[in-house]
Formats: structure tokens, sequence, C-alpha cells
């Protein structure tokens, strides 16, 4: 695990970023249907997770994500 140090100014502007990439996500998802839904919810669930990191909340990945098996788990989240 990499520790990163940064102010609650750059803090709060890194979720501030990553709610607007969250946000930004679901509009294009909306307007040109080019995104898959399953494509869709793993990155909202990776920007969350992220959140969550810069949050200081952290929980443990109990699949590979590079193993044919975590792929098909992450492919059936919702």
């Amino acid at each position: 695990m990499v520790t990163i140090k940064c102010s609650e100014y750059e803090k709060g502007d890194m979720i501030r970023i990553l709610n607007y990439a969250r946000n930004k996500k679901i509009e294009d998802s909306k307007k040109d249907n080019k995104i898959a839904k399953q494509i869709l919810n793993i990155d909202l669930k990776t920007i969350d997770i992220l959140i969550d990191r810069v949050n200081g909340k952290y929980r443990e990945d109990y699949y590979n994500r590079n193993a044919k098996s975590g792929r098909e788990k992450e492919w059936c989240i919702h």
C-alpha cells in the first residue's frame, strides 16, 4: 500500500474531481449510449472506491482483478 500525504484542501479537491468524473460518466452514458452498463458500473464502483480511499477507508480487494475469475465477478456487479 502507498501512503499519500495531502492537505485537507487537496483532499477536498480530489473528492470534488472524483465526484465530477462520476457525474460525467453517468451523463455521457445517458447522452451517447456508447458506454455499456457493465462498463459504467465498473467505472462507478472504481470511483467510489477511490473516494473511500481518499477519505481514509480501506477494504481489502478479495479477488484478483487480473485473474479471469476476478474479471467475471466484476462484470456481474449489478
